[in-house]
Parts: C-alpha cells; structure tokens; sequence
C-alpha cells in the first residue's frame, strides 16, 4: 500500500507539472471525459479472469500495474484540481486511497441504494475534465472560451441526461 501511495503521489506531482504544457489539458480532460461517459453508460457485467500466477511476485507485479493503470483517472483528477499545490497533491491522493481502500465496499452499496451518487461523482469528474479542457495553454493563451464561466456547469448537466436518457433512467 506504501508504495502504490508513493506512486500516485510521485505520478500526480508528474501529472501536475506536465499539465502546464499545451495540450496535456486537453488530452487529460478529454481523457477524463471518457472515463466519466463509460462511468455513466451501464454495460453488461463482465467478469474478468487473471491468470494463475506462480508466484508471490509475479501477484505482485499482476497487482502493482492493475493499480497504476486504474489509478490514472485519479492522477488527473487530482493533478486538475490541486494545479501542482504539492500539499494538495498528497491531501488528494491520501483521501482517495482512504476511501478506495477502506470505505469501497461502503461506497458500492451506496451507489447501487442510491444511484444519484453516481451521478454526483461523474458529474464532479465531468465538471474537472471540461475545466481542464477550457484551461489548456492552447485555448486559454488564444482567448477561445475566456468567458466560459457556466459552460463546464451546463455541458455536465447535460451529459448527465443524456447518460439518463442512454441507461433509460427517467430521473436522477
């Protein structure tokens, strides 16, 4: 656990840095957005079968590269809204691993209770992407959308019904 939260922190500060080059907004947000919509869109239940390893290390290396690769979604989170304050940084990623680790089963039989909750966190991360997007060096250095104070708001909303619509849910 030590090392997956070394990790997200080394990888969120990474994050940060690289997040004030052109077009790494852009891509993180839309990357992000991606992952808010499949969040959203129910699918069929897939189970997914890992192979049998023969050892405790290749288990480990299975499990280490499982987490950094799930993990992405919350680097950008974390990395769009502390815009590289280091302490937020490590605030972010020590909440998300509390959470992850201890409160997950919590959280997965509130979402399926209560499933506005999932609509509340795509749309937290819809607003994050779509502010990303809008603050890239590449659109914010041009002046393309300065004064789009309401649009990640109203582009979430949105979102959020056509997801409604998609899963055939009439209300959220």
């Amino acid at each position: 656990t030590i090392g997956i939260i070394l990790l997200y922190i080394l990888f969120s500060f990474i994050a940060s840095i690289l997040l004030t080059l052109s077009y790494v907004k852009l891509i993180g947000g839309l990357t992000l957005i991606y992952i808010a919509f499949n969040l959203m869109i129910q699918k069929d239940d897939k189970i997914v079968v890992v192979s049998h390893k023969k050892n405790m290390w290749q288990a480990m290396k299975v499990i280490m590269i499982a987490n950094v690769v799930i993990g992405i979604d919350n680097v950008l989170v974390i990395s769009g809204i502390a815009r590289g304050d280091i302490a937020l940084i490590i605030l972010g990623v020590m909440t998300s691993i509390i959470l992850i680790v201890v409160g997950s089963k919590y959280i997965a039989k509130l979402v399926h209770d209560i499933p506005f909750l999932l609509y509340l966190g795509a749309g937290f991360l819809f607003i994050t992407a779509i502010k990303m997007v809008i603050d890239d060096p590449v659109l914010s250095d041009k002046g393309i959308l300065e004064n789009a104070l309401y649009l990640p708001y109203v582009v979430t909303v949105i979102f959020l019904l056509i997801a409604s619509f998609i899963n055939g849910r009439k209300s959220f």
